[in-house]
């Protein structure tokens, strides 16, 4: 799989300043002026209703709540009902009056549970609604509880594997790219940047030491969402792929070397209890995190756990709150250096669903209620919903093949995204190239391919456990740094580029460049001369 590796966004003060992740969300979590948090009930299949992926709930309230103003009498609206419920306790450390609910799961201060279905029907009290991307496209494949059975489409951050697409005709609809990073507590011990080769080493259990790559002396938490998780599937295939497999995301068939196969245990899936605490034994989590959950990197500052850069941008939008929700401001923050680019999908169905009499909407039937929301020729691959996606951290996805084009589904690919890393989004950042040089004891950064404005960020760490961090402004897009004294012997430089802000340039990371440094040469002192 040939992806495109860029470069971390950050402020100006690349290496200190932290994205924010706040509880800022849409005032109406479920699509804003219609079916607002269950007060405007959906006319059952007629009207199209969406569950799943926590990544682009937000995205899609607001597109849904765009589209339906759009919508004249009692034609078909989108009512996309968000993942969970929020913790509205007073001593809660994630507290979510809107309903926006960032865990699913367990918070480091009780349980956060899923919306009941009440909140569409009354009749339907005491069931859960999907939450995840895994939830979502579970629902459209053999729905068993009331709402399932008039879902039209799940939201998806990850694509459809080959046996929801052969055995019920489940297919993703690309609509927009997001971003994949990994996030960190920014008072903690990582250092400002990683490349992809540091990522891999730390989810593979190479590196168990921030030391190791640049950061303070303490122990690393590498987290990893819950299964399910379409961050998840999508993290460890890049992973997978930063190891040399080549399997496309969410293909758990084709490569037996994929992320799936026992070859392939990242240590993220692994961690006890124990280590998910933190230093005061406060929280205690399971051995994965809830999908974009902020709390366990707010309680433990030696971890790491991916993060869709759309989720942190959205808090940046500028997105209204309700209640006394608390904010997340500087309590997380965007690793600088690796990160991937994925698709974002919704999911539809492209048959029937064995057994049923009848099924709630089919990609190509139903007057094109689906088609006229989500295809190409449709609501959310036009202008308005280029300039929503945009405002909410992702861009519209722009192609001209199946895979890779907004609102065309791909049977061929069966959902994955392209293996060659074709696509783009409208106005995307253009990705830059990054090199790294060591000579004698001179590390020389270069930046190349579109306009380069940002700073350099090196680390270099010997053998013997010794760290040398700095960054360093570029002129022209380069730069060379001297190593500091303490730096001998065989030594790995890693370089990453920090981009002022997204919005201007992206880059991959350079490759780290292992060598032996001499130690620096001893200055004599100068003897003063004697006056006569």
């Amino acid at each position: 799989m040939n992806v495109r590796k860029i470069g971390a966004g950050v402020a100006a003060a690349a290496a200190t300043c932290a994205l924010a992740l706040s509880a800022l969300a849409p005032a109406n979590a479920d699509t804003a002026g219609y079916g607002a948090n269950g007060t405007t009930k959906p006319v059952l299949g007629t009207d199209l209703i969406a569950t799943g992926s926590d990544t682009t709930q937000w995205v899609l309230d607001a597109l849904s709540s765009d589209y339906n103003s759009t919508v004249a009498g009692t034609g078909p609206k989108v009512i996309s009902y968000s993942a969970c419920l929020g913790n509205a306790a007073a001593t809660a450390n994630l507290n979510n009056p809107d309903g926006t609910g960032f865990p699913c799961g367990n918070d480091n201060k009780g349980t956060i549970g899923k919306r009941d279905e009440s909140v569409v029907d009354p009749s339907f009290a005491g069931n859960a609604l999907a939450a995840g991307s895994g939830d979502g496209r579970a629902a459209l494949r053999t729905p068993t509880d009331p709402i399932a059975k008039y879902a039209a489409f799940a939201r998806s951050s990850g694509p459809v594997s080959s046996g929801d697409y052969s055995s019920y005709g489940l297919t993703g609809i690309p609509f927009a790219v997001d971003k994949l990073v990994v996030a960190v507590n920014p008072k903690g011990p990582a250092p400002a940047a990683l490349t992809g080769e540091q990522v891999l080493g730390i989810y593979s259990g190479l590196y168990t030491n921030w030391k190791q790559v640049g950061g303070k002396n303490a122990p690393i938490h590498a987290y990893m969402p819950k299964n399910g998780s379409g961050t998840q599937q999508v993290f460890k295939s890049y992973l997978a792929a930063l190891d040399g497999v080549t399997a496309a995301p969410g293909d758990t068939t084709s490569d037996p070397t994929s992320y799936s196969a026992a070859s392939q245990t990242w240590v993220g899936s692994t961690l006890t209890p124990a280590q998910l605490a933190d230093t005061t034994g406060a929280w205690k989590g399971d051995k994965a995190v809830e999908e974009h959950d902020p709390s366990a990197l707010i309680a433990d500052k030696n971890g790491i756990e991916p993060f869709s850069l759309g989720r942190l941008e959205m808090a940046n939008a500028g997105l209204s709150g309700v209640g006394t929700a608390k904010a997340f401001d500087n309590l997380i923050r965007a690793e600088g250096g690796w990160t991937e680019d994925r698709v974002v999908y919704n999911v539809v169905r492209t048959k029937p669903i064995d057994g049923f009499d009848t099924t709630p909407f089919i990609w190509g039937q139903d007057n094109g209620a689906l088609e006229k929301f989500l295809g190409a020729d449709g609501y959310m691959c036009g202008s308005a919903a280029a300039t929503i996606i945009a405002n909410y951290g992702m861009w519209q996805i722009k192609g001209t093949t199946p895979g890779t084009q907004c609102g065309v589904l791909d049977a061929t690919e069966t959902g994955y995204e392209p293996a060659a890393g074709t696509y783009a989004g409208v106005d995307e950042p253009v990705s830059t190239t990054t090199t790294a040089k060591l000579k004698g004891r001179a590390v020389t950064v270069s930046v190349a391919g579109s306009t380069v404005a940002g700073k350099a960020f090196v680390s270099a760490v010997t053998a013997s456990g010794k760290v040398f961090t700095k960054t360093v402004a570029l002129k022209k897009g380069k730069a060379t740094v001297a190593l500091g004294k303490a730096i001998k012997g065989q030594t790995t430089v890693s370089v990453s580029y920090l981009p002022n802000s997204w919005t201007t340039s992206t880059t991959s990371s350079a490759t780290p460049v292992t060598k032996l440094v001499k130690a620096a040469p001893k200055k004599h002192k100068k003897h003063k001369k004697h006056k006569k």
